[in-house]
């Protein structure tokens, strides 16, 4: 087993597809590769399902046109639920104004039926990789600002216990700035404000 079926096989899947026959085959292939596939008829069905799953799936993959909400309207519910949301739409529509709408959603990945099913693995853990790789981004960057907290308070303590003129003041204050700085550096490449 290859890195990408180990990562694959950890994940929850949400399928939402309103044609049988392809949500069945499709997501037998899920069931194969992945830890657990939930599927749902049409958009409405999937966006209830998401919210009584939410914290369990990891990524999303649904077709655009289907009954009561389209794929896309339900990704952008859910998505008001999830910012972080993965999502890979799997359509035989390539219509402009669908593809418009997917980046606009800032749709993770798009494909076009029928199905290349190694296409369709190699585009899930390219978009599972990232997310993953975004959430340990986000937890080393709380982590840093965390440290950088606590060793801006010992300087202020220290800066309590130090007068102006002595030597170690100056360095004190120019210490306080890089740290400042760096926390703001961080937050940066986080993308977080924390």
């Amino acid at each position: 087993m290859d890195i990408r079926d180990e990562i694959l096989k950890g994940i929850t899947v949400l399928y939402v597809e309103d044609e049988l026959l392809p949500r069945e085959t499709l997501a037998r292939f899920l069931s194969r590769r992945t830890a657990r596939v939930y599927t749902a008829n049409n958009g409405k069905e999937g966006l209830n399902l998401f919210k009584e799953k939410i914290r369990d799936i990891d990524l999303v993959l649904t077709d655009i046109l289907m009954p009561e909400i389209n794929g896309l309207q339900m990704v952008e519910e859910m998505r008001k639920l999830r910012e972080d949301l993965p999502v890979v739409v799997i359509t035989a529509h390539s219509e402009i104004s669908y593809l418009l709408k997917a980046i606009e959603l800032d749709i993770d990945g798009y494909i076009l039926k029928p199905v290349d099913y190694e296409r369709l693995i190699n585009t899930m853990y390219r978009v599972v990789l990232r997310n993953q790789q975004n959430n340990f981004a986000l937890i080393i960057a709380n982590e840093l600002n965390n440290l950088l907290k606590s060793i801006h308070d010992f300087i202020s303590l220290a800066d309590k216990k130090i007068s102006k003129n002595d030597e170690l003041y100056d360095s004190l204050q120019n210490a306080k700035k890089s740290i400042k700085t760096l926390g703001l550096f961080i937050n940066s490449l986080s993308g977080k404000d924390l």
